[in-house]
């Protein structure tokens, strides 16, 4: 459960998380050498993706865990020509070319907000307001 934006310029994301009834707070985005990634999901698949992305995103080494249907999270990578790419069940990855992207439980309120001319943070706020699973501060990253 989040709200993660991509708007071509800036990423921006919700920070709950959710633990049984309780709402916590922790970074979704990140930045790595030039490039920004993200996920939806659960947190321990996305670290394992981030670590992976980190020492070289070796197919050899792609985690275990993503061939797990059940397991399997979707990992967004924006390159620094500011193209973006997903990781999904296997480590080769695939273009999108929209130039605004939205993942997580606030989707469809971020992508309102964003057709309706919304930047990435504002499209966040608005999904915070509508979205019960999405919250908590908002973290940005540029490239």
């Amino acid at each position: 459960m989040t709200t993660i934006v991509w708007d071509g310029k800036t990423l921006a994301a919700d920070k709950q998380l959710n633990d049984n009834s309780i709402a916590l707070s922790s970074t979704k985005i990140y930045k790595f050498e030039n490039h920004l990634l993200f996920a939806a999901g659960a947190m321990t698949d996305i670290q394992a993706m981030l670590e992976w992305w980190k020492r070289g995103a070796d197919p050899k080494d792609f985690p275990s865990s993503q061939s797990v249907k059940e397991n399997m999270i979707a990992f967004q990578i924006i390159k620094p020509d500011k193209t973006l790419w997903i990781l999904e069940g296997h480590p080769y990855p695939y273009q999108i070319e929209n130039s605004k992207f939205a993942v997580g439980s606030g989707r469809n309120y971020a992508l309102g907000a964003l057709s309706m001319g919304a930047d990435a943070v504002k499209a966040v706020e608005v999904a915070c307001e509508w979205d019960l699973n999405s919250g908590c501060g908002i973290d940005t990253l540029t490239l």
